[in-house]
């Protein structure tokens, strides 16, 4: 029973902080915010290895109902690296488009960066269509 309310707090604790850690890395620079999500996602890692460690011994003990708690929490810890995956995927192209402007724009000038975007545009409408329409949802 002890453990049960333990894990409980865990939770409440740990929501708290994931707004927190969405609202801090929003506030940094780019390359800061993809580690910070790198080092989120290891750290995930290994509170899932410890809570499967838990899991199993809940399983071998047949304790049923803490081994479903622990098993909420694993499916949280996943669903928190798919956010962290998504956000440093996210990340890294926007830091390689950041990195693309400023090289087209160091080799040939402003006006070299507005041509390729105006090409990019003319040669890829209908992508660029869908992904207005997309960020609009």
């Amino acid at each position: 029973m002890g453990n049960e309310h333990t894990h409980g707090r865990a939770n409440a604790v740990s929501k708290i902080d994931d707004l927190i850690f969405w609202e801090r890395i929003a506030e940094m620079p780019l390359w800061e915010a993809e580690q910070e999500c790198v080092m989120r996602r290891e750290e995930n890692a290994l509170q899932r290895a410890m809570l499967q460690n838990e899991k199993d011994s809940a399983t071998a003990k047949n304790r049923k109902s803490e081994e479903r708690e622990i098993g909420a929490e694993i499916y949280q810890l996943m669903s928190q690296s798919t956010k962290l995956n998504e956000r440093i995927t996210m990340l890294r192209k926007l830091q390689d488009k950041i990195h693309w402007r400023s090289a087209v724009k160091a080799l040939y000038g402003d006006e070299a960066v507005t041509d390729c975007l105006v090409w990019m545009e003319t040669n890829n409408s209908e992508i660029w269509e869908k992904r207005r329409e997309w960020s609009r949802k």
